[in-house]
């Protein structure tokens, strides 16, 4: 039976939510605030997963972009180094037909020089062989009558049967009576003549003379006669040509002249060339002027 003032009774307060909840229902909730816990947490690891792939998506994108720099920067190094090699080859060359044309140059200015050179030489050679002098030594005669006069006096005469006037000539001249061709260079005495022309109507010599200071004796003069002695005179001659104001030595020569017995009533000239020569080495030996 209801009393009428159970309207005005307190009732006593309700226990908390999770003490009115079974046990079951706890470890339902429980369950699903895990379950709860766990997607949210797998969220999370999604979202920073996705992020992160992102990143290295945008790394191999940032890799491949560079990549891709990187080759067409090298495939461009490597056309520039291709270019440069080319523009190197077409300037060695360039380089090469340079030195090909300036060796042919070269050996065309070379060869002409040599053309001017030889034409130079020849020309010089034709003035030298037109100006170049000629001496001879002969015309050996007695300045006194032999054997009347025993003071034996022998001259002979140099001429110049070049084409040039011969300057700076010496000549080493001396006699001799002996058995045998004897000579001495040191015997002789020099003559020198600063120059001699060419020949001609009035054909310039040089006259050198030698005298035998004691005279011959009997005997000897008659040893001569007989050929048992031998009377001549010889000599050495140097001499030297000049063109173009340069002075030229030129080959010396020497000679000899004996005393030819003449036939009775013989006009020919009494002397004639030695069968024997002075040696030019002797040269080396002459006294000075």
């Amino acid at each position: 039976m209801q009393m009428p003032d159970q309207g005005y009774l307190i009732r006593p307060p309700r226990p908390p939510w999770w003490k009115r909840v079974s046990g079951d229902r706890a470890m339902s909730v429980a369950a699903l605030l895990v379950a709860f816990g766990a997607a949210t947490f797998s969220f999370f690891q999604y979202r920073a997963a996705d992020r992160q792939a992102k990143a290295a998506e945008a790394q191999v994108r940032i890799a491949q972009s560079a990549r891709d720099d990187a080759r067409q920067t090298a495939q461009a190094q490597a056309q520039d180094a291709e270019r440069s090699r080319k523009a190197s080859e077409d300037s060695a060359k360039a380089a090469q037909d340079l030195a090909r044309a300036m060796s042919r140059s070269a050996s065309a200015a070379e060869a002409s020089a040599q053309a001017g050179a030889s034409s130079l030489s020849l020309g010089k050679r034709a003035l030298v062989l037109s100006e170049s002098p000629g001496l001879e030594t002969l015309a050996t005669r007695f300045l006194k009558p032999f054997p009347s006069d025993p003071v034996i006096s022998i001259q002979t005469q140099t001429i110049n049967n070049g084409k040039g006037p011969a300057h700076d000539i010496n000549i080493w001249q001396g006699i001799r009576v002996a058995t045998t061709y004897v000579f001495s260079i040191r015997d002789t005495k020099i003559s020198h003549t600063d120059i001699l022309g060419v020949g001609g109507p009035q054909r310039a010599t040089i006259t050198v003379t030698n005298v035998m200071n004691r005279p011959l004796s009997e005997s000897v003069i008659s040893d001569i006669k007989s050929k048992h002695l031998l009377l001549y005179v010889y000599g050495w001659v140097t001499y030297k040509s000049k063109v173009f104001e340069k002075s030229e030595p030129r080959e010396p020569y020497a000679y000899c002249y004996y005393y030819a017995v003449p036939l009775d009533g013989s006009t020919t000239e009494p002397f004639a060339d030695c069968p024997q020569h002075p040696a030019l080495s002797e040269l080396a030996d002459a006294p000075s002027k």
